[in-house]
């Protein structure tokens, strides 16, 4: 599908619904695509109401990357460099944006939904989304030449102490120390810089808990 066609209809359907001051809602997409008159058939209608959504309540370009399951972190360094990360390390990816434009629609926008704000006044923030995915963006002049956006995804399932051992970020003598220090009960500290990996291995570790042990999170 051409985006150049596909443009005008998302703006017809902004539009739209804004006037009628309705949520944006995939089946409110869908409904505006069949009253715009606009001859898309079955396939270009699914398509075109896929990319819409994305643009307004999803994450635009990123959308198709959440399908993905390996995927835990999204990077946007500039409208042509999408990064993202798995197990295995740092890798671009093929997405791009239009222009920077884009980019820093779609940072606003996510950032707005968590009732914050992204502008000159306040040119950096770090949120977390209802659906658990956790935000940061940075204007400029604090980014440089342009918007940076990291999306951090929700895991569904932890990953196990043999997964992190087999991407090589623990050896097997500290997982193994890991199991004895949670088998006593001691107390462990967890640090490191952003992106290390934290959060996984805190995951991994509440996962070797016994199942009849109450957990408090604060």
């Amino acid at each position: 599908m051409n985006p150049k066609k596909t443009d005008p209809l998302l703006e017809h359907i902004r539009d739209e619904v804004l006037a009628a001051g309705a949520r944006f809602e995939p089946s409110l997409v869908a409904t505006a695509i069949h009253a715009s008159g606009q001859v898309l058939g079955i396939s270009g209608s699914l398509a075109a109401a896929e990319r819409i959504n994305a643009e307004l309540i999803g994450l635009g370009p990123l959308q198709k990357l959440l399908a993905d399951p390996e995927l835990t972190d999204i990077f946007v360094n500039s409208p042509s460099s999408v990064w993202v990360k798995r197990r295995d390390g740092l890798e671009r990816c093929a997405v791009e944006f239009s222009d920077e434009s884009q980019v820093r629609a779609l940072a606003r926008r996510l950032i707005t939904s968590a009732g914050s704000r992204l502008d000159d006044g306040q040119p950096f923030v770090d949120v977390r989304l209802p659906g658990g995915l956790r935000v940061h963006a940075v204007l400029p002049p604090v980014s440089g030449q342009g918007t940076l956006l990291s999306i951090r995804l929700h895991r569904a399932r932890p990953f196990e102490l043999n997964e992190l051992i087999g991407s090589g970020m623990i050896s097997t003598a500290a997982a193994q120390l890991l199991r004895e220090a949670v088998s006593a009960r001691l107390n462990l500290l967890i640090s490191g810089a952003t992106g290390s990996g934290k959060t996984t291995l805190l995951n991994t570790v509440l996962g070797l808990c016994p199942e009849f042990e109450r957990l408090v999170l604060i």
